[in-house]
């Protein structure tokens, strides 16, 4: 086997040091370092040899070089982000699957009877009243304790069931609150597909930024002996 390069080293390096990927079974985490290794380093490793050829093009100017490595710096990463699809979209995917599971788990169960039917509509259209009433930076800090705490269920179930009309809370507390929810009652699942999606974004980002002077062509990848525009003598000189 060769010699690693510095990104490689550095991935690696992060892939096996991370606190919160040991914390990862064994295969989840093995699989994570070999995804890295077969269809990321590679990618970044490819440009820097592409980039060392280009360099040492003597039959291209230093425009004709800057123009190269941007194209290639774009295939890599089109490469990467495709990368990124696969994993990190997937897993955030994943994560948001938990938490629809664990708010359907948490649902109140339906029940036939009319007059039950009615005794639960009272009595979330009385907790909604309280919850009205309240400051609303108490209100959100009410709800999400519920949530993360499990001790209040009557209290999320009728803040969630408010009329869309009339909210509560805005979207972004409620989902914020579902997340919880699923980490208290799915914590595995949220756990480790939030942890491999920080380290393929962490992994994925580290890579485009290893490319990212190229993409312009304002990286300085002059050669001894290179001009800018190569000179070429007038007829008859």
């Amino acid at each position: 086997m060769g010699t690693q390069s510095r990104f490689a080293q550095d991935v690696d390096n992060f892939l096996l040091q991370t606190s919160a990927l040991a914390s990862l079974p064994e295969d989840m985490r093995s699989e994570a370092i070999r995804t890295a290794r077969s269809l990321v380093i590679p990618v970044v490793d490819h440009f820097h040899e592409q980039r060392e050829t280009v360099r040492r093009d003597p039959l291209l100017s230093l425009p004709g070089k800057r123009e190269r490595l941007s194209r290639l710096a774009r295939e890599a990463e089109a490469k990467l982000k495709a990368f990124t699809t696969r994993t990190v979209d997937v897993l955030t995917q994943r994560t948001a699957d938990a938490i629809a599971a664990a708010t359907l788990a948490a649902a109140p169960k339906g029940t036939n009877d009319p007059a039950e039917a009615l005794m639960r509509e009272l009595k979330a259209q009385e907790i909604r009243q309280r919850v009205q009433a309240m400051d609303p930076l108490m209100r959100r800090v009410k709800y999400l304790q519920a949530q993360r705490e499990g001790n209040d269920d009557a209290l999320v179930s009728a803040i969630e069931g408010a009329p869309s009309i009339a909210p509560l809370l805005t979207d972004a507390t409620l989902m914020e609150g579902r997340a919880a929810r699923a980490a208290r009652l799915r914590p595995a699942d949220v756990s480790q597909f939030e942890t491999l999606a920080s380290a393929y974004r962490f992994v994925t980002q580290s890579a485009i930024s290893e490319i990212r002077p190229y993409l312009d062509g304002s990286d300085n990848i002059a050669a001894p002996g290179d001009v800018e525009e190569r000179q070429y003598p007038a007829d008859g000189a």
